[in-house]
């Protein structure tokens, strides 16, 4: 509780016209489940009672959990509530203006609304929150069950039907979902899951997401359109255009020259159809095997050819530094809708 008070006073005394006045412990009749520690503060000539329930995570689930019980306390919350957590995303922050309550974190982030104040700092990166937890949201097999709930958000699947479409077994698609509802991507109610944040999942894929690794071969056809015309008699479950050439299709918006390519299996049928040679620098072909075949889910045919799904496009040209996280945020807006 010491460090949650220090937290609380460091903000408030970088605040002009408000003045810290002490935190206590919570008398036992203002000791309801949420209140840890009672803080008083001057805003003017107002005091002003904070009541503050201090939390080892700052997920979504939580700040709904404290809001309930702040609610739970009726009258017995005579304060404000504040939630002080180690980390609270954009989205936790979102939802804390919706459940009226207000947050401070150790990153440095701050949402608090008491009458005759308004504090907002965003930005803070979560110091404790490391790349690779969030890639393991989305590894290989818990990408399978992503993928299904991304492409069907309006449906309410059961368990047993997410793990024999996703090909992923139910203990580890349990584990997922309580990962996914953690975040308050998910919502479970009576054996139905339905993914109700389409747009969230997608905003925390694109930061986990790892760029595929390419190969780049020289051909002497030099437009994009003839690459991609030959490539149409092509047996089409076995490869898939993505980045310029894929979204050129979709959502055409800024012109690319090269192609690029998932393969699954042998390359050889692209190399001869395309007459590739393999180059150590540049090239304008470029060809990807993926150790995950999930990159394939969801593709489909388009003028003649086989593009991967929005999803997968998203998330490769959002990665792609040449104009990518434009060109992404074009499809978003136009085809994807999310």
């Amino acid at each position: 509780m010491e460090q949650a008070s220090e937290l609380l006073q460091a903000l408030i005394e970088e605040l002009e016209g408000v003045e810290w006045r002490g935190s206590r412990s919570p008398l036992p009749a203002e000791d309801g489940p949420a209140v840890d520690l009672v803080v008083e503060v001057l805003v003017g000539r107002r005091v002003v009672t904070l009541e503050v329930g201090v939390r080892q995570v700052g997920e979504p689930r939580m700040l709904q959990r404290f809001a309930g019980e702040v609610e739970a306390a009726g009258e017995e919350q005579r304060g404000h509530p504040v939630v002080v957590a180690p980390f609270v995303s954009s989205r936790g922050r979102d939802l804390c203006k919706t459940l009226g309550l207000s947050f401070v974190d150790t990153a440095g982030n701050a949402y608090l609304n008491v009458p005759g104040l308004l504090v907002e700092r965003s930005g803070r990166e979560n110091p404790r929150r490391e790349r690779r937890e969030l890639r393991g949201l989305f590894s290989t097999k818990a990408s399978w069950v992503a993928r299904r709930l991304f492409a069907e958000p309006d449906r309410e699947w059961t368990m047993t039907e997410l793990s024999r479409e996703s090909g992923v077994s139910l203990g580890h698609v349990k584990k997922v979902l309580d990962r996914l509802s953690g975040e308050d991507l998910v919502e479970k109610t009576w054996g139905a899951i339905r993914l109700t944040d389409p747009g969230g999942l997608l905003d925390m894929w694109r930061e986990a997401y790892v760029p595929q690794e390419w190969t780049g071969y020289h051909s002497p056809v030099r437009q994009q359109e003839d690459l991609v015309g030959r490539m149409g008699g092509l047996e089409d479950d076995e490869w898939a255009l993505t980045l310029g050439a894929g979204v050129s299709l979709m959502a055409p918006f800024v012109r690319s020259t090269d192609v690029h390519v998932y393969v699954i299996g042998t390359v050889d049928p692209i190399v001869d159809a395309l007459d590739l040679t393999p180059v150590e620098f540049g090239g304008n072909v470029h060809l990807s095997t993926p150790a995950d075949e999930g990159v394939m889910f969801g593709s489909r045919r388009v003028g003649g050819v086989t593009v991967v799904s929005d999803l997968q496009l998203y998330l490769d040209l959002y990665n792609w530094p040449a104009r990518g996280r434009e060109q992404a945020e074009h499809l978003r807006e136009t085809v994807m809708g999310v």
